[in-house]
């Protein structure tokens, strides 16, 4: 069901995509020096965006193929606009 204008395959694209690990960096970045544990909690806090980060980034490429949202006309739109 379209939402806004956006497809469901725009936006499940979008979704993959997303920056879901900013908020929580900055969130484990925010506790008090104080808080016993911050460096565990800060160091799986990495662990799981830079796993999310690399799992995402090397999949969303055959996520677009198999959505079948980039097509060969808007592919060599962009190489003619580089």
């Amino acid at each position: 069901m379209p939402c806004c204008g956006i497809s469901l395959k725009h936006g499940s694209i979008l979704n993959w995509g997303g920056l879901k690990g900013s908020l929580s960096i900055a969130l484990a970045l925010s506790l008090p020096t104080s808080f016993e544990g911050k460096d565990d909690v800060l160091v799986l806090t990495f662990s799981v965006v830079l796993f999310s980060l690399l799992v995402q980034g090397l999949t969303i490429k055959p996520l677009v193929l198999r959505l079948g949202v980039g097509s060969t006309n808007e592919s060599s739109a962009l190489k003619k606009a580089e």
